[in-house]
């Protein structure tokens, strides 16, 4: 659901039930001018609008160019009154800072998702910014609130007459946010796709039972916000059987990312891969094997006149490449990721301590050069990837870098004028990633049009029904030219 904003007043639809939320919690409200703030900044919380923290994981990125012309004070979100009280944040002057544009972690306290989740509504109310009902109750000499006056004559043991005649030292008055009608789900442009989907309710029940249990022992969960409000809605939505749909946005280069933002609109592309595996149990996952090396390797054999075989040695061992790594002091899954990176333009030269897009950022300059020193195997693959860039990247540029109408250079990639990059400058990486994106995009297109699906993942998907590989590959083959090939397995068994 979109936020309406007109002038100085903005207004959402939520799921949640703030009239309770913040009578329950009347004590942190306690300018009314910014109710509707704290509030809309928990409701993105809690439907996953907040992009998520590339460092600190289960947090957020609150950034205030974020909420630019969204909202009236969240620009000044650090200086709203009870912020600190309501979420938790990571203030790291390393990763906040105007090189690396990013801002502090930050994320609503597990003890105020708890509560917010426990009322357990998902008839949708409308909340209105500068829009206020007037609620009197009585706060006693302790501070505790009474909601009528004969609860305070009791708890305060006062007279009628007492009371009357210092009345005013024991009103109380607060202002709730008004409820609207609530407004109708509104829908994204044509260039999205949503389809139903199912998962494993049991396993999803299983995962809300642990979290529930490390509320009642006040400990953190061990799943992240993101996944606990996602699995919430979805088996929410369930228990009434109303319709959940997974629906994707479809970026610029093509690829289709999922969002969220309501009980019936569920945001699961960005599962933690251990909590994707138990909502997913039982199903098959299939994935395009070696996807950015082979459309990239078939795409330079076809443009350009290079020999590659230390990328076709890479891929026909993919296995024994990335186990060689680890005698050099990486894991597996690091010596895989560093794999993707390459293909995926990473930069392994410069060691910028806030340039975000050098991978030494998170293994260290040292532990890289070291890989590099040691491993030829590994220099040689890198440098002939390099290659590929340089070369393929000419390639691309004189095929498709283009100047408009309006006289702008821009790169369009396979799907056409729909998939338009504006680059001032060429630039290979950007260029060839735009590139690789569309032909990834049409893969995944013709999956969702020739089977069943529950769950895309840019170069996987997930399938409830066994899916044939070998005719998956043929049709990619068929359609669009490229040779390849899948790998499938059924969620939850060892392999």
């Amino acid at each position: 659901m979109e936020i309406i904003k007109t002038r100085n007043k903005s207004q959402f639809t939520s799921v949640f039930d703030y009239d309770s939320f913040i009578l329950d919690n009347s004590d942190l409200f306690k300018d009314f001018r910014q109710t509707f703030d704290l509030v809309y900044m928990i409701e993105l919380c809690l439907r996953q609008s907040y992009p998520k923290h590339t460092f600190y994981k289960g947090y957020f990125s609150i950034s205030s160019l974020y909420f630019k012309n969204k909202s009236r004070n969240l620009r000044a979100f650090n200086k709203i009154e009870s912020f600190d009280i309501l979420f938790e944040s990571i203030k790291d002057k390393k990763v906040a800072n105007v090189y690396t544009e990013f801002t502090y972690a930050y994320r609503l306290k597990y003890k105020y998702v708890s509560q917010l989740l426990s009322y357990n509504s998902i008839k949708p109310k409308t909340y209105i910014r500068d829009k206020f009902k007037i609620r009197f109750q009585y706060k006693g000499k302790n501070g505790v609130i009474y909601k009528t006056k004969k609860e305070l004559m009791q708890g305060e043991n006062l007279g009628r007459r007492m009371l009357e005649k210092n009345i005013s030292q024991y009103a109380y008055e607060i202002r709730e946010l008004a409820k609207g009608v609530p407004m109708v789900q509104s829908v994204r442009p044509s260039k999205s796709y949503s389809h139903r989907f199912s998962v494993n309710v049991p396993k999803c029940r299983e995962i809300l039972q642990d979290v529930n249990n490390s509320f009642t022992k006040d400990e953190e969960p061990t799943v992240s916000q993101y996944d606990i409000v996602g699995i919430h809605n979805y088996i929410a939505s369930y228990d009434q059987k109303i319709p959940c749909y997974l629906s994707y946005e479809r970026k610029n280069g093509g690829r289709l990312v999922n969002f969220g933002g309501s009980s019936t609109h569920i945001q699961f592309q960005s599962l933690e891969k251990s909590v994707r595996e138990k909502v997913f149990e039982g199903f098959y996952e299939i994935d395009i094997e070696n996807s950015a090396p082979t459309i990239l390797l078939q795409s330079a054999k076809k443009y350009t006149k290079l020999e590659l075989s230390k990328i076709e040695h890479y891929i026909n061992n993919k296995q024994k490449c990335r186990e060689s790594l680890m005698d050099l002091g990486l894991t597996y899954k690091e010596s895989k990721e560093l794999h993707i990176a390459i293909f995926f333009g990473a930069s392994l030269e410069v060691h910028g301590s806030y340039n975000k897009n050098v991978w030494a950022y998170k293994f260290g300059a040292d532990k890289i050069e070291y890989i590099l020193t040691n491993s030829d195997y590994f220099m040689e693959l890198y440098e002939e990837v390099r290659l590929l860039f340089y070369y393929l990247g000419k390639a691309i540029k004189n095929k498709f870098y283009v100047t408009d109408k309006k006289g702008k250079k821009v790169l369009y990639n396979s799907r056409g004028v729909n998939s338009a990059k504006y680059m001032d400058r060429w630039d290979n990486k950007k260029g060839l990633m735009h590139y690789y994106f569309g032909i990834e995009s049409q893969i995944l297109d013709l999956i969702t049009k020739n089977y069943k699906h529950e769950l895309l993942l840019y170069d996987a998907f997930i399938s409830k029904e066994d899916v044939n590989i070998d005719e998956l590959s043929l049709l990619i083959e068929s359609e669009l030219g490229f040779k390849i090939s899948f790998s499938k397995r059924l969620i939850g068994k060892e392999q």
